[in-house]
């Protein structure tokens, strides 16, 4: 018989040697490694609607459990994730560094406190090839849940912690990560095989709906046994020039892809 460890993740939240059977479900036991790291690239693309490239940005990031059994706000037990980015210029010190505590039980995976919520460039491309770029998204929670959240070193605790994973992660599985007006819902909406770092993974696809998904936000990530290995946002958007202030005019595509090229 084979003996099996397995560990599921979020988008960030992740993950340690693990056997991967591409055949089998992801499911919901897991434990954590201090000092284990992940290793991603994240590109974002502009490009018009015949599919050409119109400007083109990236970065590298990095995450890091450290630590499994930390304590906040009288919580115990928490498991303690940090990302950082590599973002060309910006240089690398503990102020690029975001942390997450999230309280894992056999049903979800919940965030429960915060800590600069900044860590993957916000960047603003042009059509001309200019981009305006700043330190201030959650790798954790790229859209919703850091939405109006302010860049502190207090360590913030969520009244309503944010559930990242509901388990078992299997098709059909779906649960709310906020109840509140920043509310996103999540589903698992295919098991899907994916190809990286040299291995093929079974993983959960898992679609996130926005509450305020007025400009057709896509946002799917790839779930593994081993964490995250994949994750796409795009949305259209109409692009303003200095003759056209109200967006009115050229309809482009902006893509976002983070992608796992490093695991230990």
């Amino acid at each position: 018989m084979r003996w099996r460890k397995t560990l599921v993740c979020w988008g960030v939240v992740l993950m340690a040697g693990c056997d991967n059977n591409p055949v089998d479900p992801v499911v919901g036991s897991f434990s954590f490694r201090e000092g284990q790291t992940w290793m991603y690239t994240w590109e974002a693309e502009l490009s018009d609607s015949a599919g050409t490239i119109l400007n083109a940005e990236s970065d590298s990031l990095e995450v890091r459990v450290a630590s499994i059994n930390d304590e906040v706000s009288g919580m115990q037990g928490l498991v303690r994730l940090e990302a950082r980015s590599f973002f060309p210029g910006a240089g690398v010190s503990t102020a690029d560094t975001e942390r997450v505590w999230y309280r894992v039980t056999s049903s979800e995976m919940a965030e429960v406190a915060y800590q600069h919520p900044a860590v993957v460039p916000l960047v603003i491309m042009s059509a001309s090839g200019r981009s305006v770029r700043a330190p201030r998204r959650s790798f954790f929670d790229p859209i919703g849940a850091t939405a109006g959240e302010s860049v502190a070193d207090t360590i913030m605790i969520r009244e309503e912690p944010r559930r990242a994973l509901k388990f078992p992660l299997k098709k059909g599985t779906a649960w709310s990560s906020f109840t509140n007006v920043s509310w996103s819902d999540k589903e698992v909406v295919a098991m899907e095989e994916i190809r990286a770092v040299g291995q093929v993974f079974s993983t959960a696809k898992i679609k996130t709906t926005l509450a305020f998904d007025s400009s057709g936000i896509r946002w799917f990530d790839w779930v593994a046994a081993n964490g995250l290995i994949k994750r796409t946002i795009d949305s259209d958007v109409i692009l303003a020039t200095e003759g056209d202030p109200e967006a009115t005019g050229q309809m482009v595509r902006h893509s976002e892809v983070l992608t796992l090229v490093g695991m230990n």
